[in-house]
């Protein structure tokens, strides 16, 4: 695109910088020439436009006229409260937390089942299938959970609304410290969080930014210290003890995900920004 003129848009989701003791980092020093950085930089610098979650994870070599902050979102047609929830095995008479996703060592699957253990009123929903997925079912196991606990393994996306109607609180326990490249920000857009407001779940998370934007506390769900798990265990309960409490957060979720963070908005977004780059407004 560069040597033909044509304008071009770089979506950047993961850090374009590299964090101390990177790989990347390394085979820069020891080559000298760093062909990694130089790379990046050509990259970033050919490109008309970038778009990224997080602007901090863009090459300072980048004016900042060129970088949009776009996230991405739900989509807010497929995922909505009144769809038929999925057939599964739990128990009618239990509230029901909600885990999805892949299962990545530092998506915290592992903490929510050490906090289940301290919510013994509840039944927990596990959605997806990853690396973490047989450890977090081991532990689930070992700390007796088994009556209390349901791993479902990979789950198709057009099943997904489904397995998470049958949430009352849907619970993202990120675990940034697992993962090197965190230590630029929280850069990713938490597909998780959007669902699970876009199905009017109230929602529980680390309060961190940009995720204390998203989930305003007492507004659309509740947040925690990050890596502590009594404090996660106790918004849990204190949402599971007050329903009414919960089905409002649940609906601002809604009403906050519809208004900010859908597909269609993103798409809107990228619409104006190409628009912009060619001319074409």
């Amino acid at each position: 695109a560069h040597e033909r003129n044509i304008p071009s848009l770089l979506e950047v989701n993961s850090p374009l910088k590299e964090p101390r003791g990177s790989l990347k980092s390394f085979l820069d020093g020891v080559l000298l020439v760093q062909p990694m950085r130089r790379l990046r930089d050509e990259l970033a610098a050919k490109a008309s436009r970038l778009v990224t979650p997080l602007p901090s994870i863009i090459p300072d070599t980048v004016t900042a006229e060129k970088v949009h902050q776009v996230n991405w979102g739900a989509n807010v047609e497929r995922f909505r409260p009144e769809v038929e929830p999925a057939t599964l095995d739990i128990p009618e008479d239990r509230p029901v937390v909600v885990f999805s996703g892949s299962f990545r060592p530092w998506h915290g699957a592992d903490m929510l089942v050490r906090a289940a253990e301290k919510v013994p009123e509840a039944f927990f929903l596990f959605v997806g299938a990853g690396p973490s997925w047989d450890p977090a079912r081991r532990l689930a196991y070992e700390l007796g959970l088994h009556d209390r606990v349901l791993f479902t393994g990979a789950v198709g996306y057009h099943e997904m609304p489904g397995y998470l109607s049958r949430g009352d609180v849907g619970v993202a326990p990120y675990q940034p410290e697992k993962l090197r490249q965190m230590q630029l920000g929280f850069y990713w857009s938490p597909l998780k969080i959007f669902e699970y407001m876009a199905m009017e779940m109230p929602v529980v998370t680390l309060d961190v930014p940009p995720l204390r934007a998203i989930i305003r506390p007492e507004q659309e769900g509740l947040l925690y210290e990050e890596g502590d798990v009594a404090a996660m265990a106790r918004a849990i309960g204190s949402l599971l003890e007050d329903r009414d409490r919960a089905r409002a957060m649940g609906r601002a979720a809604r009403e906050h995900v519809v208004a900010h963070y859908s597909w269609q908005l993103h798409c809107e977004a990228l619409d104006r920004i190409l628009k912009e780059m060619t001319g074409k407004q």
